[in-house]
């Protein structure tokens, strides 16, 4: 035979009883009963107080179709306001120029009334 062939001495393995494994679990599943018992209540608030806000509350679909709506609004008021200010610019000018009309008749009207020296007055400062 072979000079150099090692045996290893394996422990013999470990096994535990069947009862005490089930006992095990039993205590375990006692465990998460109990956890569960106390997470249902909790579990049922939640649920009662989603159902009742989520209805009230926007999905995005929602705020999408809002944020859609918006722009356009906002589109048509800015195209709007932009009209009524060329108006308001149009009339404007068109006051500027009949002020100016108004301003160079009453020049005309009291450049023909006589004046103070005309009339023999003279100012004495």
């Amino acid at each position: 035979m072979n000079d150099f062939c090692l045996v290893a001495e394996v422990p013999a393995p470990h096994f535990v009883a069947m009862e005490d494994r089930a006992a095990r679990l039993e205590e375990d599943v006692r465990d998460v009963t109990s956890v569960l018992s106390r997470l249902e209540p909790m579990i049922i608030r939640i649920d009662a107080t989603l159902t009742s806000t989520l209805p009230h509350l926007a999905t995005k679909a929602d705020l999408a179709e809002l944020r859609s709506v918006t722009r356009t609004e906002v589109s048509a008021l800015g195209a709007g306001l932009r009209a009524e200010m060329s108006e308001i610019r149009g009339e404007a000018a068109e006051f500027r120029v009949d002020m100016r009309d108004r301003l160079g008749t009453l020049h005309e009207k009291l450049g023909n009334f006589p004046t103070k020296i005309y009339l023999g007055v003279s100012w004495v400062s």
